[in-house]
């Protein structure tokens, strides 16, 4: 099933406008012609982090958990980890939509570029995700 140009257009309003609230903006990837390149399976523009800083990645992961919180039923909601020093690193509650290629790139930059931090230390109690009144991800 391919997705259509407007569905990559809202999910990158979706993006931009969340992305326009963090403390540093979220590059993006253009090929020659200036055009945002997508990922294989259905997400926004990768983003381009050559010379970007760990607080670059954490701002992306942030943003991008963030544009992922919209449900309609608790089987949209699933608990998505991260990394250690990034947010969701113990499991945070986010749409299943917010797991995939896109994210994969973020936390192998993390990793690549030596941010991520040990040890790890999570609670034993793990959310349990629900989708909320007024139809964002939550936990219960």
């Amino acid at each position: 099933m391919r997705s259509s140009p407007r569905t990559y257009t809202l999910a990158l309003a979706a993006l931009l406008a969340t992305a326009s609230c963090a403390s540093s903006p979220l590059p993006s990837n253009l090929d020659g012609g200036g055009n945002p390149t997508v990922d294989a399976t259905s997400g926004p523009p990768m983003n381009d982090l050559r010379g970007g800083s760990c607080a670059d990645v954490a701002g992306s992961v942030s943003a991008w958990l963030a544009a992922n919180q919209t449900c309609t039923k608790d089987s949209d909601c699933q608990v998505v980890y991260t990394s250690c020093g990034l947010q969701g690193d113990c499991g945070t509650v986010a749409n299943h939509a917010a797991t995939g290629a896109y994210l994969s790139s973020l936390l192998d930059a993390w990793t690549k570029m030596g941010c991520h931090q040990q040890p790890c230390i999570c609670p034993l109690l793990q959310p349990v995700p629900s989708c909320n009144k007024g139809g964002f991800c939550g936990s219960s």
